[in-house]
């Protein structure tokens, strides 16, 4: 169960303050990025993704593992199943996870079976079920469930491999660093590293290092993270063969890849560089950060009893929360599309037993459900007398940095979402709070995100009005 463990906190590792650049002079490329191994259904018959549309973070399958005897298991969060198939993409079974699962964000499968993380669930639980689908146990989820990637330091890190020690750097941000496992001999490493480009738009280019026992930089190659049409937390796994697999969510197709080793690789982050313009004096004091981090707890902290007419009464054009089953006591405020409910409100609107908790369906905003969506929900905790979206909110703020992130800025994409920073260390991994349906959370919660995974095409902003900047 150790190694379970393990596996699900994503192997954290050592930091030092020393590194060593990889090896420079022109790339030399050798085939393509990547093999494709079959492709997965998308659709009702596969993999299926949300619906695109605005205002909201597409999202879909959400981890990729490959089992001991060669075969693939995907989890499809979206339709709330697990996919199996094949080595040669033969659907060998799926496995129903209504009932027994929110929304399940990392999965390993070994000889003991299947381990499902249900990140999304009210108390998150690591589900063990056998290959046919029947559950074995729930086991409490570790700790530090959400702490998939290492405290990073500047631009470079120390990571131990048994014996050795070896330096990792790249030439701009670290932002994940994770074990992904073995060949029997060589250690996989995947390095994701982030830049800015002069608009301040954040690019990711995700790098899988092969290291030999000696600590030797063997090869590298590169998983084309620009081509995920959503995000998807556990992308990579080694296989029994020794080869390393990817998962490509694109916007038309889902494929299984194997990734293609190389001695070089030519560099695909953008030359230009961010160089942001002097913050502006706040023309009025009307926020201080930790107030904006009370407000955002509150949500979180809120907890309120749901009467059935609140989680299942009639309410046209509604999606229900997936969090949500009958009538009980809930934590958090529900997601709810286009939604600008303050913690007090949602729960007011709850007590009378008339209205409806959350909507995630975003086809149409109805005014008898309730709760707060990722734009509204920022709005309410930096004071805002009215809702603003993610296209508007940029207009209260100014560009900054990846690295001067503080508790109370945000990480935007126009038309898509936006989070709010709790805390954030150097170029580390970002832990926030979020108005979220991805994963089938459908709530605000707090989490640690993979800046790799997820904020690929956002932008830092700050809120022009703090009164402590």
């Amino acid at each position: 169960m150790k190694q379970i463990t393990r596996f699900l906190l994503a192997s954290a590792v050592l930091v030092a303050l020393s590194g060593m650049s990889p090896p420079q002079g022109p790339a030399r490329p050798i085939g393509p990025e990547y093999t494709v191994v079959f492709e997965v259904p998308l659709g009702e018959d596969g993999v299926q993704y949300s619906p695109l549309r605005e205002e909201q973070q597409q999202w879909g399958p959400m981890a990729m593992a490959i089992a001991p005897d060669g075969s693939f298991w995907v989890a499809n969060t979206y339709s709330n199943n697990l996919l199996h198939y094949d080595a040669r993409g033969t659907r060998l079974g799926t496995v129903d996870l209504n009932g027994q699962a929110v929304g399940i964000t990392r999965l390993q499968v070994t000889a003991d079976g299947v381990f499902a993380l249900d990140g999304a669930a009210m108390t998150p639980e690591l589900l063990h079920l056998t290959p046919d689908g029947r559950l074995v146990q729930r086991l409490p989820a570790p700790a530090e469930q959400e702490s998939l990637l290492a405290n990073l330091v500047s631009s470079r890190a120390s990571l131990t491999l048994g014996k050795t020690s070896v330096q990792i750097a790249v030439d701009d941000h670290l932002v994940g660093l994770e074990v992904l496992g073995r060949n029997g001999r060589d250690t996989y490493v995947m390095v994701d590293e982030l830049k800015q480009d002069r608009t301040g738009t954040i690019h990711i280019d995700r790098v899988v290092r092969q290291y030999t026992p000696a600590g030797r930089l063997a090869g590298m190659a590169r998983f084309p993270i620009g081509e995920q049409a959503v995000p998807v937390e556990q992308a990579l796994a080694v296989g029994p063969d020794g080869q390393v697999y990817g998962l490509l969510a694109q916007a038309g197709r889902v494929l299984v890849a194997r990734l293609s080793f190389m001695p070089r690789l030519a560099p695909i982050l953008p030359e230009d560089s961010f160089e942001p313009v002097s913050a502006p004096q706040p023309t009025a004091c009307t926020v201080y950060r930790s107030t904006i981090a009370s407000r955002a707890n509150a949500y979180i902290n809120n907890s309120k009893y749901l009467s059935g007419t609140n989680t299942d009464g009639a309410c046209a054009g509604r999606g229900k929360p997936r969090y949500l089953g009958g009538a009980g006591t809930y934590y958090s405020v529900s997601y709810d599309w286009n939604g600008f409910d303050s913690v007090s409100g949602f729960n007011g609107y709850m007590s009378p037993g008339t209205s409806q908790a959350g909507d995630i369906n975003t086809a149409a905003s109805e005014g008898c459900s309730k709760g707060v969506d990722c734009s509204g929900f920022v709005s309410r905790t930096w004071g805002l007398s009215e809702k603003y979206g993610t296209g508007t909110l940029p207009g209260l703020s100014t560009a900054i940095t990846w690295a001067s992130l503080k508790q109370g800025d945000i990480l935007n994409k126009a038309g898509v979402h936006v989070v709010l920073i709790n805390t954030y260390t150097s170029t580390s991994s970002a832990n926030v709070w979020e108005a979220t349906t991805t994963a089938s959370y459908d709530r605000v919660v707090k989490r640690t995100i993979n800046p790799g995974t997820y904020l690929s095409g956002y932008t830092a902003y700050r809120y022009n009005n703090l009164c402590n900047p």
